[in-house]
């Protein structure tokens, strides 16, 4: 089923060293680990000379065999420099939990206020060509129902969302899909009843991906409301801070979430925000014009930058939610996610893409049926890669 985040309401592997070959680069296959408890880590981050590598889901990661140091960084964790390391990188916590009468208090919108009024000058604003991964999976009853990995080109002309231009979001982002990966879907069982598989078609996923964006959302939902901030850890540069928002009785939204805040830069470094919905249900008619209701009742953004230069910069923005669908009395739940990992950034000139996606399409739409179910080298889940097998 199309999900779409108008209808949300908020606006808004390998255990050991190998060698592989990649498209003719031989790459060194790395797994991160959580120091303190040998849990994987998704989605570990690796920056070399403005080149970013990602771990996967169950914390692999593959980095070309010539670097010679690379850093490692994942969100509530230490970053750390490695010069050398063995088969399985460990990260530290970078927070402990603290009694809960330590706890300092903060005045969190004077925060987020303060980012807005001065997001121009501390994060990139100017037009950008990025290169990146996009991501996305659907699950339907506890099954993966769709995958689609693809290589991307993103055209950003101010590097934050524009809300004078909201109807017409080519004006200012655009998305190109440069190699498809992986590409499949599944109906899954003979009396599946929704219309189309669960996705986050681009328009919403375009209005999630821009910080600016979710912080005037958040401002705006709590307006009539305190948000309650506390630090969580004070470091040398910067400080880990909770927040939690009175429940909107009219949206039926309730906000709450953490974020890592670079005291010397005065800029939000890592956001995850988690959103709790209510009375959020609307009816659809399937194709055989059978009527079924769809609620969405949880939804999760993650945004994580890094500095380059004077500026920062987005390095990975995660999209999910969750829900339920009624059928024949039958509740069948749903979710889904968006992962875009941005890897090459560069300044740029140019008034967009030659080749761009429909952003009012769903992303799997957008791919030619001959570019789908193609198999191709990169280093997927064991979730992942039973589903492309067909397990």
């Amino acid at each position: 089923m199309m999900i779409s985040l108008e209808a949300v309401k908020y606006v808004t592997l390998i255990f050991f060293l190998i060698t592989v070959k990649c498209y003719a680069q031989t790459y060194v296959a790395y797994q991160i680990r959580d120091k303190a408890t040998e849990a994987a880590i998704p989605n570990a981050r690796v920056a070399h000379q403005n080149k970013l590598f990602y771990a996967n889901d169950d914390g692999n990661l593959l980095v070309p065999n010539t670097l010679d140091s690379f850093e490692v960084s994942a969100t509530g964790y230490q970053t750390e420099v490695f010069f050398t390391a063995s088969a399985t990188i460990r990260l530290t916590p970078a927070y402990q939990n603290i009694p809960e009468i330590n706890f300092v208090g903060v005045d969190v919108k004077k925060v987020f206020e303060n980012t807005l009024q001065h997001y121009k000058t501390r994060y990139y604003a100017q037009p950008s060509l990025y290169r990146g991964t996009l991501k996305q999976k659907g699950y339907m009853d506890g099954e993966l129902i769709n995958l689609v990995v693809a290589d991307i080109n993103l055209w950003s002309r101010f590097n934050f969302f524009n809300f004078k231009a909201a109807a017409n979001f080519d004006s200012f982002v655009q998305i190109g899909l440069d190699q498809i990966k992986y590409a499949k879907s599944s109906k899954g069982k003979a009396d599946y009843p929704f219309n189309t598989d669960v996705q986050l078609i681009p328009t919403d996923f375009v209005r999630t991906i821009f910080l600016n964006n979710q912080l005037t959302a958040i401002l705006a939902s709590t307006k009539d409301n305190s948000i309650r901030g506390k630090v969580i850890e004070n470091g040398a540069d910067l400080r880990y801070i909770s927040f939690e928002a009175p429940e909107n009785s009219i949206e039926g939204t309730q906000v709450s979430g953490h974020f890592t805040y670079h005291i010397r830069d005065s800029v939000i470094t890592n956001l995850e925000l988690f959103v709790k919905q209510k009375n959020n249900t609307r009816n659809e008619k399937n194709k055989k014009g059978e009527e079924y209701n769809l609620e969405t009742t949880n939804f999760n953004v993650v945004f994580d930058f890094y500095k380059n230069g004077a500026h920062y910069l987005p390095a990975q923005i995660q999209v999910s939610g969750s829900g339920s669908g009624e059928y024949k009395g039958k509740e069948i739940p749903f979710s889904f996610t968006q992962i875009l990992s941005l890897t090459d950034f560069q300044p740029t000139t140019t008034k967009g893409l030659k080749r761009k996606i429909n952003l009012n399409k769903n992303l799997i739409d957008n791919i030619p049926s001959k570019e789908r179910n193609k198999m191709n080298e990169l280093l997927l889940s064991k979730e992942e890669r039973q589903f492309i097998d067909g397990h």
